[in-house]
């Protein structure tokens, strides 16, 4: 899957993380996922924010 303007601020920086994550043998979780209403209570205009992590294989080295 590759990510669009429309998808996220940064999608090209993103796009290349996890380009880089597949060819490692990283594995991506997610860890969090929200969005300015959730503080604001206002839910017609939001932007959201998502937290994942980028886990590698104990003991493997990457170039």
């Amino acid at each position: 899957t590759t990510l669009g303007p429309n998808d996220a601020c940064g999608f090209s920086a993103l796009n290349g993380a996890l380009c880089a994550a597949s060819r490692c043998g990283w594995t991506v979780t997610r860890l969090d996922l929200r969005n300015s209403g959730d503080t604001s209570g206002e839910k017609r205009r939001v932007v959201g924010y998502g937290a994942w992590a980028f886990t590698a294989v104990e003991g493997q080295e990457y170039r």
